[in-house]
């Protein structure tokens, strides 16, 4: 027997030794063996129930959420069953994709000129526009403008006159300051006149010439009118006994200018700007 060995076995059997030879198989190792799997139905169907339950509780968990969503693969049976009919076709689609990037000619792009507007389409938009645009704007007229076409402004002068009817000043003691002139401007010109200001200059304070400026409601002077008023030294005029002489008459020059500062007359007068204690 190439499969077992054989062994002697001595056994005692009261007061005689038995003699039994036997013969013992080689037992297989453990991966050599065969092993047989018994399986319950009953077991099985149970395991199953189990299975399905668990799976079922899982996906309904899921499908509680708003934001899971169950996505099946989609199948085209027309590309699998032409593929399987061509597989050897491409179609052109496919061929454009895999040619190599240098025989690709890049599309030439033309750029269409936008289509010029009708003739009804420009006029409606010019109406369009005419009707939410702003009021025209209306120039006023300039100073020198006159009031009427046969009316010219005079600008050679030799009938106007220019008086200096009172001159007002405030005493200091050993000191005085001319604070205000009295007025009169008299135009016998053809046409009227457009006077500025008029300037004052002291006798020993040359120097120091005061600008004092018609209000420009008074500027116009129409030919045959005078206008007369007073005007305000800006910020008076200084003077003593030792710069201007006898107080009691000093001489003063007044000049009337036009607009475009072109002298149109003058005056001079001495005048008493003496105080009570000097």
């Amino acid at each position: 027997m190439p499969d077992g060995h054989k062994y002697v076995e001595i056994e005692q059997r009261g007061d005689r030794k038995v003699i039994d030879i036997k013969f013992k198989n080689n037992a297989p190792s453990a991966l050599d063996r065969e092993i047989d799997i018994k399986i319950r139905p009953r077991y099985l169907i149970f395991g199953a129930i189990i299975l399905l339950i668990a799976l079922f509780i899982f996906f309904a968990g899921r499908w509680s959420t708003s934001d899971y969503e169950i996505s099946l693969p989609k199948f085209n049976l027309s590309k699998t069953f032409s593929g399987l009919s061509s597989p050897f076709q491409k179609n052109a689609s496919e061929t454009n994709k895999e040619e190599s990037p240098e025989k690709i000619t890049p599309a030439t792009i033309t750029e269409e000129s936008a289509p010029e507007p009708k003739l009804e389409e420009t006029l409606s938009t010019i109406t369009e526009t005419n009707t939410t645009a702003s009021p025209p704007v209306v120039e006023q007229p300039p100073v020198n403008i006159t009031s009427n076409e046969n009316e010219t402004i005079i600008s050679q002068y030799s009938k106007v006159s220019l008086a200096i009817t009172n001159v007002n000043f405030d005493w200091k003691e050993t000191w005085g300051k001319i604070t205000q002139i009295s007025y009169t401007i008299k135009n016998l010109e053809t046409g009227p006149i457009l006077v500025s200001y008029i300037t004052m200059t002291v006798e020993g304070y040359d120097d120091i010439p005061k600008k004092m400026v018609l209000p420009p409601s008074l500027h116009k002077i129409d030919a045959g009118t005078q206008i007369s008023g007073g005007l305000n030294v800006p910020q008076g005029l200084a003077y003593s006994e030792v710069s201007a002489g006898d107080l009691s008459d000093v001489e003063i020059t007044f000049a009337l200018y036009d607009e475009k500062d072109v002298a149109i007359t003058s005056f001079k007068k001495g005048f008493n700007i003496k105080g009570p204690s000097s």
